[in-house]
């Protein structure tokens, strides 16, 4: 679900897994925004998840939102040590239902 003032886009989801699945090595991305945000990247307001069952690669700590410029989609990144990560299905506990709430904050054109 979405909010939007203004240029201001305030995107909320709850992602989760009611059985057990394998999702792969590829990156966690959610398409399909509302509107696309500035091509300035900028304009996109990283924001923290709050998870469950979800297992950060080596050195990361926090797992962050990101709406890039230009884009209708939301990335995962992962902040790291020395620089981010992204987010893949290899994070992901197959063997658990995981589950995270998150949101995207970003402006539009």
């Amino acid at each position: 679900r979405y909010i939007k003032i203004g240029k201001q886009v305030i995107a909320t989801m709850f992602l989760n897994n009611s059985t057990n699945n394998t999702f792969g090595s590829g990156n966690l991305i959610i398409t399909g925004l509302p509107y696309a945000c500035n091509n300035n990247n900028a304009q996109s307001t990283p924001t923290p998840i709050m998870t469950r069952y979800i297992t950060p690669p080596s050195g990361a700590f926090q797992l962050h939102t990101y709406v890039g410029g230009g884009e209708s989609q939301v990335y995962f990144y992962w902040s790291t040590t020395s620089n981010w990560a992204v987010a893949s299905g290899n994070d992901l506990n197959t063997n658990q239902y995981f589950g995270f709430y998150a949101s995207a904050i970003y402006e539009v054109a």
